[in-house]
């Protein structure tokens, strides 16, 4: 009876333990897998050449040339300075060689200068030869002027009583005739190549007659002038003259 007693007891305490509720402990989250990349390699194609570098190029200068306005000139020889870029102006003064002046302007061939006189009194400018004086710089970068024109001279002349045995008695004149020009411009009347004398109009009377049976042939050049030179055109006549 005793052992029935503790069977029983037994039997009720594993009925009682089996109908107690076990936790079930939760299921951990499963790791998300990271896909495999699928990308099918591309071969690579062919290598590109580089082009080799160019040449640097040189930098190019943009600097402006130093033009100096009125650069100073030094006279290699003696020279003439004269009212204008010809033989035909007048004298204004003149430089000895190793003298400097300071250049103004150039003339519109580039051949002459204008230059500083340096003379009191007188023409504050005055042109020489750009042969006549050492190498300055590039003469074309002077501005260009304008001389006063020269006086243009008569074209033709001609004389009354020409020719020996037409003179009516010994001493009597002879008269050169010309066309004047322009008013205001005097004549120098040359007699074979000498400055026989200066007139002011168209005519000149030729008193100076040679007393003799022998013929003298006279040449007569008339040549215009203003105030700064001599026309380059001379009308000239040839006459004989006798007793």
């Amino acid at each position: 009876m005793k052992k029935m007693i503790i069977l029983l007891a037994l039997t009720a305490m594993l009925i009682s333990a089996c109908g107690a509720k076990t936790p079930v402990p939760e299921a951990a989250p499963l790791a998300t897998a990271t896909p495999r990349s699928t990308a099918t390699a591309v071969p690579p194609t062919s290598t590109a050449t580089l082009a080799p570098p160019s040449a640097t190029p040189e930098p190019v200068s943009t600097a402006t040339p130093k033009v100096t306005l009125f650069p100073t000139v030094t006279f290699t020889e003696k020279v003439v300075c004269r009212f204008g870029p010809d033989v035909n102006y007048f004298q204004v003064m003149t430089f000895s060689a190793g003298q400097t002046s300071q250049a103004q302007a150039r003339s519109e061939d580039s051949a002459w200068l204008i230059v500083m006189s340096q003379t009191p009194n007188k023409s504050p400018t005055c042109w020489v030869p750009v042969a006549s004086v050492e190498n300055f710089g590039n003469v074309g970068d002077l501005m260009t002027s304008i001389a006063p024109p020269l006086p243009v001279g008569p074209s033709r002349a001609t004389a009354d009583k020409v020719g020996c045995g037409n003179r009516a008695a010994p001493g009597m004149s002879t008269t050169i005739y010309w066309s004047p020009v322009v008013d205001g411009v005097g004549y120098y009347v040359y007699r074979n190549g000498k400055n026989h004398a200066t007139v002011f109009g168209g005519y000149f009377v030729e008193h100076d007659t040679p007393n003799s049976k022998k013929p003298y042939v006279y040449t007569y050049g008339i040549q215009a002038f203003n105030s700064v030179g001599l026309s380059k055109v001379t009308a000239s006549v040839s006459i004989t003259l006798c007793d």
